[in-house]
């Protein structure tokens, strides 16, 4: 859900392959709409690789990028419970981006579409959908960027933000649908070594309707806020409206390295509800002030850090404020080597009628390596952690590890096969404690 301009909980597609994580609506189209951020760097997984990367169709100034991709697998605990539930997991995905091969300003989309079948546990399976749309126009030096993007997502139910607090082995059992529609606009002024960029952002989104479930070997619970075992949840009480205003100013002080400051003001509307089935209106207001460092040093090290306080404002809860980061590192030992650190703190809503919201704090650790040409080898360890507010040390924390190894067979054919691990620990009736194992093995076509 989205607070303070930056972070979201839910994740844009299917979570099964992976450790349950934040997006930030920057990443539901970075390599494919312009407007929505990029990858920080050249990385031994972003690197071009002329004679395995796929050309592309060239229409007109256009370069369109289509992409089929078919995963099967293995997920020995679908929802994360106790005791496990684990199934055979399909998933397809089709992919389409252009964007403009223009010497000045630019426009580029992106669509995509993913189902996931779960045959063990029907009632997991969910079709996921994405569109976008951008441009950036330029203006002597400055920069004007209009964007806009669509996502129909699932979150799933053992996902960090999906709170089970007071309802002790109880959780939704399917995923829960939402929408998200935004829009962004921002100018980027450049004044020689010092850019100021104010933008703005606007985000909808709705959510739609799942079961409420009894799991962890727990009698039946009498009904709860009106809902009873397996009865339909309608959560529209979590729609609301965010509205984002930011300003961020650069300093060059040397070439590759710039001071940022960051300052950005989000407002967030929830629509009315019934106090006494949903808890209290959650509106309010958030206000957060950062500053850091954007560093290469030569090719090898590349920083972006940020630090700075955040303050959350509630209509009807206790206000709260925490120190918050954003932080990516890049260490390049080799150009055949990169290690990623990257780390997360913030604060930010739940999926809970008691739970206003929780501090969130993640890392994780990557290293990738080219064995080969086209045989590269990546492998990571993560933490994600909510302390969850308006409550007396409730807590859940994520661990997770996984590798995988990815064989570019040419140009059009791509095959991957991964393992992911997930270890979920709850304090205070957040959610049991349980292991996920994740076995995918994928075949990517693109052309």
């Amino acid at each position: 859900m989205v607070v303070a301009g930056a972070a979201m909980v839910l994740s844009p597609l299917v979570a099964h392959a992976q450790m349950p994580d934040r997006y930030t609506l920057d990443e539901y189209f970075g390599q494919g709409v312009a407007g929505y951020g990029n990858e920080l760097g050249t990385t031994v997984l972003s690197r071009a690789r002329p004679e395995y990367d796929p050309l592309g169709i060239r229409v007109g100034d256009f370069v369109v990028r289509p992409e089929v991709d078919e995963s099967v697998g293995y997920n020995s605990n679908i929802i994360g419970q106790v005791p496990a539930q684990g199934s055979l997991i399909e998933q397809t995905s089709a992919n389409l981006k252009f964007g403009s091969d223009w010497a000045r300003n630019s426009f580029g989309g992106a669509f995509n579409v993913t189902n996931l079948q779960v045959p063990g546990v029907p009632n997991q399976a969910q079709t996921a959908w994405s569109a976008g749309l951008g441009g950036t126009y330029e203006i002597g030096r400055d920069v004007i960027t209009l964007a806009a993007t669509h996502l129909t997502g699932f979150i799933e139910p053992y996902g960090i933000d999906v709170v089970s607090f007071n309802r002790p082995g109880v959780l939704y059992s399917a995923p829960i649908p939402y929408q998200v529609n935004d829009m962004r606009a921002s100018y980027s002024a450049d004044f020689g070594r010092i850019n100021i960029t104010p933008a703005f952002d606007f985000t909808n989104m709705t959510f739609g309707t799942t079961n409420y479930f009894g799991i962890n070997g727990f009698t039946p619970p009498p009904p709860v806020n009106g809902l009873v075992l397996g009865s339909p949840s309608n959560l529209d009480f979590l729609n609301h409206n965010t509205y984002t205003g930011s300003v961020t100013a650069r300093y060059e002080y040397a070439p590759l390295r710039d001071f940022i400051l960051l300052v950005r003001e989000a407002n967030v509307q929830y629509g009315a509800s019934n106090a006494a089935l949903f808890g209290p209106n959650r509106s309010g207001n958030a206000i957060d002030m950062l500053a850091g460092l954007d560093y290469t040093a030569n090719g090898v090290w590349r920083y972006r850090i940020l630090g700075g306080y955040e303050v959350r404002q509630y209509d009807n809860f206790h206000s709260h404020s925490s120190p918050v980061f954003e932080g990516n590192v890049i260490w390049q030992p080799t150009g055949l080597t990169t290690v990623t650190l990257r780390g997360l703190r913030t604060i930010d809503d739940a999926v809970d009628e008691n739970v206003a919201g929780f501090i969130y704090t993640s890392g994780r650790l990557q290293v990738d390596h080219e064995l080969f040409r086209n045989i590269l080898l990546t492998g990571y360890g993560s933490i994600q952690h909510a302390d969850y507010l308006q409550t007396a040390g409730g807590n859940e924390t994520f661990f997770g590890a996984g590798a995988g190894v990815t064989y570019l067979m040419n140009r059009n054919v791509h095959v991957a096969l991964t393992y992911d691990w997930v270890d979920h620990n709850g304090m205070n009736g957040f959610g049991p404690d349980y292991l996920q194992n994740i076995a995918m093995l994928q075949l990517k076509l693109a052309m």
